[in-house]
């Protein structure tokens, strides 16, 4: 899912830059007064793919190096993880309309309408250009919360490790999780997840994270115990 979503970043990038018919960011951020004309761009439209996200200051250096997960069902509310902590995402609207604006060359400067040759100081005044590709009707705002835990016991209790089974074939893995099965549908952060696996006593068995059947626990500890005293 990474990769498409950096190829679909790519595709935009090499679409919108420097193309359209106006200009960049760049011509909002190196505006020196507070005059911006705008235009539509030839990629104007809903852009379903683009969305805002509001982030905390400590959250950047995760967010643009990539340390970031969505996880979810399709059925649950999503969260986002960095790798200690779980955020809530939380979608708010704007009230007032807020445009973006791509990367791209800003346009050649445009003299105003009332500017005439007579007139020096208002022919030399121009406007800055940008054309715009989305008006965001709001943004995503992230909020701490606690890790949804409690489908991790559920699913590690549908197949308890037992002394005796066999797992000779791929049939019988069913009901058996690997880190990777659980990071895709328990929503918490690798960290807490790691944690909550220790609290509960689970271990990896051949790949699988398992919680061990009391009775098996009993055996291992007797085993153990008979051992000692043997040595």
């Amino acid at each position: 899912m990474d990769a498409a979503m950096e190829d679909a970043a790519a595709q935009s990038e090499r679409e919108w830059d420097g193309g359209g018919g106006g200009g960049g960011a760049d011509a909002v951020l190196g505006l020196a007064g507070a005059s911006l004309s705008l235009c539509y761009h030839e990629a104007f439209g809903p852009q379903d793919e683009l969305i805002l996200l509001e982030a905390a200051d400590d959250l950047l250096p995760d967010l643009l190096q990539g340390r970031v997960t969505v996880r979810g069902r399709p059925e649950e509310e999503a969260v986002l993880c960095t790798p200690s902590a779980t955020y809530a995402m939380k979608f708010v609207g704007n009230s007032n309309s807020v445009f973006l604006i791509p990367p791209g060359e800003s346009a050649a400067p445009t003299s105003r309408p009332n500017a005439t040759d007579g007139d020096d100081n208002v022919a030399s005044a121009t406007d800055a250009v940008a054309s715009i590709i989305k008006v965001a009707s709001g943004n995503i705002e992230l909020v701490r919360t606690a890790p949804r835990l409690d489908k991790l016991r559920k699913l590690l209790n549908e197949r308890p490790y037992v002394l005796d089974e066999d797992l000779g074939s791929d049939v019988q893995h069913k009901g058996l999780y690997t880190w990777q099965d659980l990071c895709e549908l328990v929503q918490a952060s690798d960290g807490e997840l790691t944690e909550q696996l220790s609290s509960i006593s689970a271990v990896e068995i051949d790949g699988f994270w398992r919680m061990v059947d009391d009775s098996s626990a009993n055996t291992i500890l007797d085993m153990i115990l008979h051992n000692s005293v043997l040595h």
